[in-house]
């Protein structure tokens, strides 16, 4: 569950992130609300929801999310995600996205 919030917190935070070039020009008023919003992202991820289909070490994760209560940036509320686990230390960890397709397909 915090491997896939995290990886969604970190998602939602490149996705909102200016030009680097943009950043420097920012009045102090506009830098600081995009800190707020980008620390909203790093701080108040939820995983309302997280079920898996597929093997032990190799599984498809069905994730409700929400951010601070409410829906994510991107609207998705649910998201598919490719989830191994880690060779040490038995913690899991995110290949990357997948979609409701190979979720529904996986049955066990």
């Amino acid at each position: 569950k915090e491997a896939a919030r995290q990886y969604l917190a970190v998602e939602y935070i490149r996705e909102n992130m200016p030009a680097a070039d943009s950043v420097s020009s920012m009045t102090a008023a506009k830098a600081s609300a995009l800190a707020d919003t980008l620390s909203t992202y790093a701080n108040k991820v939820e995983i309302v929801d997280i079920k898996g289909r597929g093997k032990k070490k190799d599984t498809i994760a069905r994730v409700e999310v929400a951010v601070d209560g409410g829906p994510p940036p991107d609207g998705e509320e649910v998201r598919y995600l490719y989830m191994e686990k880690a060779p040490f230390g038995g913690g899991w960890r995110v290949k990357g996205d997948a979609s409701a397709l190979v979720w529904h397909l996986r049955l066990w």
